[in-house]
């Protein structure tokens, strides 16, 4: 099986070689060689388990800097509904939506927008599924994880993009109304709580392309908001 591309990176030099990584991964990606952990990259579903077990903080995530988004003129961020919930109650919605907006972005897009349509499409789908269980394709690690160790799973999978991909297809179809430029001068970045959803851009699952052009770690622009 081929190299994946990784969204996780491991500093040796932190690590203990504890093993609790080993012993937390879902795909035994992990393994310890003279005393250091070190990530098979064919089997890693970038699901992040490693980052949260360990004590010293030897795993992270990567991301692209705040940045890379000013190599495109026209800007629009996804704003995730975990980004509201990291701030204290008496922030509004818009207060955090004009705070992102000052980092750079031209637009925002609520990837909560698209939650009936996935959801009436779902039920539909339910309805007249001839194969049970039927499986969200909203996680990619998930998904990941059953193309490697799940095989006779793969036709349960809800036959829909994730969230977060029908958003930055919408927000690029309403970019391209709002700004007069070409369409590759926009670009359209997830601000992201999940580590394996960043992976999911860098190997589309489906698609031949995916419309968002990079991500952001909530951990990242936080504060600046």
């Amino acid at each position: 099986m081929r190299d994946l591309k990784q969204t996780i990176s491991l500093d040796p030099t932190k690590c203990s070689g504890c093993t609790n990584c080993i012993k937390r991964c879902p795909t035994s990606a992990i393994r310890v060689k003279d005393g250091k952990a070190m990530i098979i990259d064919s089997k890693c579903i970038n699901c992040g388990a490693c980052i949260r077990i360990c004590p010293s903080n030897a795993f992270t995530g990567i991301t692209h800097d705040l940045d890379y988004i000013q190599q495109f003129p026209y800007r629009v961020a996804l704003i995730d509904p975990v980004l509201y919930s990291q701030f204290h109650e008496i922030f509004t919605p818009q207060q955090i939506i004009d705070g992102v907006k000052q980092l750079g972005f031209n637009d925002i897009y609520e990837i909560s927008n698209v939650t009936e349509l996935i959801t009436s499409f779902t039920k539909d789908y339910i309805a007249s599924a001839s194969k049970l269980p039927i499986i969200s394709s909203s996680c990619p690690a998930i998904i990941r994880l059953i193309q490697l160790r799940f095989h006779n799973l793969i036709d349960h999978i809800l036959p829909i993009d994730s969230p977060v991909e029908i958003s930055a297809f919408i927000a690029r179809q309403k970019a391209l109304k709002n700004y007069m430029g070409p369409e590759e001068e926009i670009g359209i970045f997830y601000i992201s709580p999940c580590i394996a959803r960043v992976f999911s851009f860098m190997e589309p699952l489906g698609i031949s392309k995916t419309n968002v052009d990079g991500c952001l770690s909530i951990k990242s622009v936080f504060l600046m908001v």
